[in-house]
């Protein structure tokens, strides 16, 4: 048998026991989970960054082969664009036209370029400055030439 101060020591040990977190410890668990997000943010950004742009050159590039096939036996690319490349299945994509289908939500445009038809202008709107800038440089290998302005890639391709 326990006198009554024995059992109310127990009863109040047993309650400080389970009481929850210090000030301290929540503090301590904020801080390394911050740290976590600092550490991950940018990496996740640039890998999903990096997962558009890989999009966004394979559109270009299929854009560039539906174009030539459209081209076909004419002398010159006059009359390409986009939507007759997806109306007249050029190319097999689930758009209804090209707009707001880019990665990023900008849309696709497909000309003859207007100093040399037998050349193809693909332009590609909607991108922020750094990765219209990379892109271009990306892609200046594959074509005759790529600019950006205003968030707006201009890709052309010859014959």
């Amino acid at each position: 048998m326990l006198n009554d101060y024995s059992e109310r020591k127990m009863k109040t040990h047993y309650v400080h026991k389970y009481q929850g977190f210090t000030l301290v410890e929540m503090v301590v668990v904020l801080v390394v989970i911050s740290a976590i997000a600092i550490v991950a943010y940018p990496r996740i950004t640039d890998s999903y960054n990096k997962k558009q742009q890989t999009e966004i050159t394979q559109d270009i590039q299929m854009l560039y082969t539906g174009a030539n096939q459209f081209r076909g036996q004419r002398p010159v690319f006059t009359g390409v664009s986009c939507n007759a490349l997806v109306t007249d299945e050029y190319i097999t994509v689930s758009w209804a036209n090209c707009t707001g289908v880019n990665p990023v939500d900008g849309n696709y445009v497909v000309s003859a370029n207007s100093a040399d038809p037998n050349n193809v202008d693909i332009q590609v709107t909607g991108l922020d400055g750094p990765m219209c800038n990379r892109l271009a440089r990306t892609l200046s290998t594959q074509a005759e030439a790529s600019a950006c302005s205003g968030g707006t890639l201009t890709v052309t391709f010859d014959a």
